[in-house]
């Protein structure tokens, strides 16, 4: 939803865009606060989430992660242009995309085309994706490129530039790795907030 609509909202529900800019502050800040005090105890080992992981042998088998190593390619539509401007951009994508074999000399070929901006490289985790995305870089080969999309800047695509499997940071233990952590966050800052409860000092004028 848009800005507007969330704040008829919020005002239908007796708050405002300022509340609930406050909230988001404070809830920043006491995370932060409690990271910084904990961290080291908040850490969870990798021999943790292998120890958890064996609990659960069938989803260990099926579950793989990998590191990628992507290189953003834009082709550049300026803001405002027609959908003919899209489609013509998309057309030159697919043009380079059926030809890219390689970064090595892909890459150097698209940073000579007109109007296209090749970003620095990326590292990702599959973990970290959603699994539309993760079916989509699974279906792209090493040294080719992701189909292209449209977004505000123009038409976009993403050069595979390297792909490693992963036997620690996998979806399935990214997902323990989460509660795991957050368990521990919050007993953590449950007890960190009774402690402060209990230096408080209140004083009466």
């Amino acid at each position: 939803m848009d800005a507007q609509k969330l704040s008829q909202i919020l005002a239908s529900g007796g708050a405002s865009e300022a509340t609930l800019k406050l909230q988001l502050k404070a809830q920043i800040a006491w995370s932060s606060l409690v990271r910084g005090r904990y961290k080291a105890s908040l850490e969870i080992p990798d021999t943790d989430i292998e120890a958890e992981l064996k609990l659960h042998p069938s989803a260990q088998k099926d579950d793989v992660g990998y590191e990628y190593i992507m290189r953003p390619i834009l082709f550049v539509v300026p803001r405002g242009a027609p959908p003919t401007a899209y489609d013509a951009r998309k057309r030159e994508a697919d043009a380079l995309r059926a030809r890219f074999a390689s970064c090595n000399d892909g890459i150097a070929f698209a940073q000579g085309l007109p109007e296209v901006a090749v970003r620095d490289a990326v590292p990702k985790s599959s973990a970290d994706l959603p699994q539309q995305l993760r079916d989509i870089l699974d279906n792209t080969e090493v040294g080719h490129l992701t189909p292209p999309e449209q977004t505000d800047e123009g038409i976009q695509m993403f050069a595979i530039c390297s792909k490693k499997e992963s036997k620690t940071d996998t979806p399935e233990a990214k997902k323990l790795r989460d509660e795991m952590f957050d368990k521990k966050f919050g007993a953590k800052a449950k007890r960190y907030l009774a402690d402060l409860h209990r230096q408080a000092m209140i004083e009466y004028k």
